[in-house]
């Protein structure tokens, strides 16, 4: 009985983990689905950051395969032929994605709640997953926080499950997790209020939703940019 609630007490931690990103690495690998402004999120810096360290001249055309450079530690022609080794010159450069072109909408002095229901679990409580919040809903229907454009959206990601990132002004990102269902599109422009998915089980087994807003690569307690939380 011991060993299989150990053996469920591990499943439930490594649900709820990190994405299993190695911080240490200077580099990083594009895989397929990625968007610049993904990477960036995921690794606490900037879509700016990225441009700068990489010298992109197209930043929305990166390709799987390609190795970009995260911190700035490495030489840009470090990078370039160390990616160059791992293309085929035959064979088409697959893009990691294809974001349409579409502008965001103007935004509103006022933030709204993603989910109508309460905060479970506060910002910075606890070590996993503390950069965001955990919010129970009454409903299952979640809405933009803000008027923005959709710029990923992965499914099935360790930690976040299906997960959505909203771009907004003042380099600003909202994040939801642990989504039930999706139903927006990579590059799509939204109103504030729009519904972009359902919410799913939070690690207490609550319908709800996790939420996190990054500026500048950083993390913002929620709550100081929607009063309504």
């Amino acid at each position: 009985m011991k060993k299989i609630i150990f053996l469920f007490n591990a499943i439930i931690l490594n649900a709820c983990s990190s994405t299993l990103i190695d911080y240490s690495t200077s580099t990083y690998t594009v895989r397929r689905g990625d968007t610049l402004t993904a990477i960036a999120w995921f690794y606490s810096t900037t879509t700016a950051e990225l441009i700068r360290c990489n010298d992109f001249s197209n930043p929305n055309d990166i390709y799987v395969g390609q190795i970009i450079d995260i911190r700035c530690n490495v030489q840009i022609s470090d990078v370039v032929s160390e990616a160059e080794e791992i293309i085929d010159n035959t064979k088409p450069i697959e893009l990691a994605v294809s974001i349409p072109s579409q502008a965001a909408p103007v935004q509103t002095n006022v933030w709204i709640k993603p989910v109508n229901g309460s905060v479970v679990r506060a910002y910075n409580q606890g070590t996993i997953l503390s950069n965001g919040i955990e919010i129970t809903s009454t409903d299952s229907r979640v809405v933009a926080v803000q008027s923005g454009r959709v710029v990923y959206i992965g499914r099935d990601i360790i930690g976040y499950r299906n997960l959505i990132l909203i771009e907004h002004l003042d380099n600003t990102i909202s994040a939801y997790g642990f989504l039930n269902d999706i139903k927006v599109s990579l590059g799509m422009s939204l109103n504030q209020g729009e519904e972009i998915g359902t919410a799913g089980l939070l690690s207490n087994r609550q319908r709800g939703i996790y939420f996190e807003i990054r500026r500048n690569g950083g993390s913002v307690n929620p709550r100081q940019i929607i009063s309504e939380l």
